[in-house]
Parts: C-alpha cells; sequence; structure tokens
C-alpha cells in the first residue's frame, strides 16, 4: 500500500491489496486490523471478520422475541416497536404498565410437567424393558444362591442395563428438545422447552446438560422437582440451572 499513489474516495466501501494479500480486503478490515495487536499481515486478511450474534430479548407487552436493538427500553422494561406507541400512551395517563408482560406467556405447572414426565418414562420404556429383559436372559437370568450371591454378576446386568438407560434417555433428550422444542410427552400436553434469555429453542449440548441436572432434582426426595410448585416462573431446578422456562405452545 505504501507504494500507491493517486487521491482515491475513502469511504467505508473501499477496498484495497497489497502483494502478500491473497486478494481484495475492504479498507475498513485493515484499519481496524492495523489498530489490533495481531500478527503481520498477510493471507490472514483474506479471511472475513466473524460477526457477534445479536442478543435477543422478550417485549414486556406482547412476550414476542426481537433482537435487542429492536426493542425499545423505559427502565427495566422492553418494549417492541408494535407495542410502543400503547405503551408510551399509558404511561402518559398515569397507568401502571402490568408487570411484563410476560403475562402474555403462561407456563406450564408442576402437575402437567409430571404427567409430561410419566408419558415420557413410559415411552422410553418401550425401549429400554425389553433390552434389559433381553440382557437378563443372556446372562443366565436371576436366578442366584442369596446364601452365596454373584455380585460381579449382579453388577454386570446394573451396569449394562443402566448405561442403556442412560444412553437412550441423553439421545431421547438431545433429538426431541433440540430439533423438536421439547419431549414427546410435552408435545402431547402442548408444552414446549425454551431458553430463557430469548425464547428460542435448546442445543442439543444444552438439552444433554439440563437432562443430568434431574439426577440433582431428584438427590434430596425429589426436592428440585417440587419447588417448581412453588416457583412464580414454574421452574425446577434444572430450569434454574440451565436458564430454561416450560411454557404453553
Amino acid at each position: 500500500m505504501s507504494s500507491y499513489s493517486g487521491t482515491p474516495a475513502v469511504t467505508p466501501a473501499l477496498r484495497v491489496c497489497e502483494s502478500s494479500w491473497s486478494c481484495w480486503t475492504g479498507w475498513c478490515a485493515v484499519i481496524r486490523y492495523l489498530n489490533s495487536e495481531a500478527k503481520p499481515l498477510g493471507n490472514r486478511m483474506a479471511t472475513t471478520p466473524v460477526e457477534t450474534p445479536i442478543p435477543r430479548m422478550f417485549c414486556g407487552e406482547c412476550g414476542g422475541s426481537y433482537p435487542v436493538p429492536d426493542l425499545a427500553r423505559f427502565g427495566d422494561h422492553f418494549v417492541c416497536v408494535t407495542c410502543k406507541p400503547a405503551y408510551v400512551q399509558r404511561l402518559r395517563e398515569g397507568v401502571q404498565p402490568v408487570g411484563a408482560a410476560m403475562a402474555a406467556v403462561h407456563y406450564g405447572g408442576f402437575w402437567i410437567r409430571t404427567l409430561a414426565l410419566f408419558i415420557d418414562g413410559l415411552i422410553m420404556g418401550v425401549v429400554t424393558v425389553p433390552v434389559a429383559i433381553l440382557v437378563i436372559l443372556g446372562m443366565g437370568g436371576m436366578h442366584f444362591d442369596p446364601q452365596n450371591p454373584d455380585i460381579m454378576k449382579i453388577l454386570g446386568l446394573e451396569a449394562i442395563v443402566g448405561g442403556f438407560g442412560l444412553a437412550v434417555g441423553i439421545c431421547y433428550q438431545a433429538y426431541f428438545v433440540s430439533k423438536k422444542g421439547a419431549t414427546p410427552g410435552k408435545l402431547v400436553l402442548g408444552l414446549r422447552i425454551i431458553n430463557a434469555a430469548d425464547g428460542s429453542n435448546l442445543t442439543a449440548g444444552k438439552a444433554i446438560g439440563r437432562y443430568f441436572c434431574y439426577f440433582i432434582d431428584s438427590i434430596v426426595l425429589y426436592i428440585g422437582y417440587i419447588i417448581a410448585a412453588f416457583d412464580s416462573e414454574k421452574r425446577a431446578l434444572h430450569d434454574h440451572i440451565c436458564g430454561t422456562r416450560v411454557i404453553y405452545k
């Protein structure tokens, strides 16, 4: 670039090139690169900067999910463009806003979620129980002498059956929660699992992490599940840990 002569118009659209680069590069990208503490220029300049995902939040009036720049902020309350005129008018009239309008969001309660969990258990049992029976029969059945039990045989059965059940649960949660928005038990009852931050579906990784949190829920008399009955947003312990909500579709 130092050998260039002329007076081009320096605009954001200006593209430049240097002998060691593999292609023309935007001027703004060059400036950002030169201002950083990066390594010397070279073919690196040919890469396109990675865009940072725009965070999303719920509109406090309609409950819709929008990019944060598209929301108007009133204190801790965010309102979308569509709801803003009516919201501002209520403020002018001195009407106290309805806390949030997550009022528009109907959370799945304790009993409906318990029923969904029961349905999911039946569905997974259709797969795991026959396999458990086959494993037991294949290892000679459960007959053993109470006075001289074969401990290794018992532990082996538990490891195989338990490991298979865990694998089925992981695949079940990862696929249905990330692809369909909820497990079949919840889908049948009209429920959906969402990220609390933006209302989006969970990734497969987060769905698996949420599934493992079920074991934490069960440690002390299933208290992790029971707290959903007393939470304002019907959150179980795993919802608190993973930042998720269960809502009606």
